[in-house]
């Protein structure tokens, strides 16, 4: 990884974190067409978790103003890139994908949800 490399990650890290704070669209439209131009595990990684975060963080507001179904498709994109970098944060949006399953009535889906969860943070120390 050259300093160039470095520089150029941080710079869209630092644009994704700006657009964050006012528009979440903007920071996953950023995050979402830049990974490829980083073939270095290190920049991709914290890229990919500034995705996730991005994910969370449209998940939470869609889930405050009551819009589940939406906020479940954020979610499970956070989930799909915490899974195998962040254990512990997969499990918490296991967990929320379940607890809005149960808000749409839809039981069977918040358990099997649930059970996911569980399993996870099982195998944790600190979950």
């Amino acid at each position: 990884m050259s300093l160039a490399d470095n520089d150029c990650c941080n710079e869209v890290l630092n644009r994704a974190r700006t657009a964050t704070s006012g528009n979440l669209e903007a920071a996953q439209q950023i995050l979402t067409q830049k990974p490829a131009l980083f073939p270095h595990a290190p920049e991709r990684d914290a890229l990919q978790i500034a995705l996730s975060d991005v994910h969370q963080a449209r998940g939470a507001e869609l889930w405050k103003n009551f819009r589940f179904r939406e906020a479940i498709i954020h979610l499970k994109a956070a989930y799909q890139i915490d899974q195998t970098r962040r254990a512990e944060i997969a499990a918490r949006e296991l967990n929320m994908i379940g607890l809005a399953y149960q808000k749409l009535n839809q039981y069977p889906l918040a358990f099997r949800y649930f059970q996911r969860a569980l399993s996870l943070c099982q195998k944790l120390p600190n979950c």
